[in-house]
């Protein structure tokens, strides 16, 4: 068996992949950081393996409290996050996000094995972006949080530009 003599950074990328996610954002834009959220360790893992591989920056928390300290710690760009977990649950995380003006607008993808019609309703009145059912194919996991982060690239790209614009017509006597 070989050993990796890959250097990783602390949020699991390697050194290489770090190189090709500045060339993939080399325009001043800085790769998209998403927020895992699950109690369980190995689905976690796979996640990370599978976003690091797709250019992603994956921030870690195991449960919903750690969640929500991790978004008042740096920018998070989407969250995946698990229905079914002690204390704080994921539905509750998301109500309480969505009352916080910092992330009210983030994107939000529920994967959880809990499947029936009234979690999936309380979800959606919720705000949940997406809502994956485990078991899942990771591959669909990451291309749907690959258009939530496109759209929300383009959202704010279309507000720096108006706001540019908002500021160059001004005159200093208006």
């Amino acid at each position: 068996m070989a050993i990796s003599r890959a250097r990783f950074f602390s949020d699991g990328t390697t050194v290489a992949q770090s190189r090709v996610m500045a060339l993939a954002y080399g325009d001043g834009e800085s790769p998209p950081t998403v927020l895992v959220v699950d109690d369980n360790p190995d689905m976690v893992a796979i996640q990370v393996q599978f976003l690091s591989r797709a250019g992603i920056v994956a921030v870690t928390a195991y449960s919903g409290q750690q969640c929500l300290e991790k978004m008042n710690q740096g920018t998070i760009d989407a969250i995946v996050l698990d229905v079914m977990m002690p204390g704080m649950d994921g539905l509750e995380v998301c109500a309480v996000l969505k009352k916080m003006a910092s992330a009210c607008s983030i994107p939000i993808i529920l994967l959880t094995a809990k499947d029936d019609l009234d979690t999936h309703l309380t979800a959606m009145r919720l705000g949940v972006s997406e809502f994956i059912v485990k078991p899942a194919r990771i591959q669909d996991l990451v291309a749907r949080l690959q258009v939530h982060l496109e759209c929300s690239r383009k959202a704010r790209e279309m507000e720096r530009m108006l706001t540019y614009e908002v500021l160059e017509g001004a005159t200093p006597y208006q």
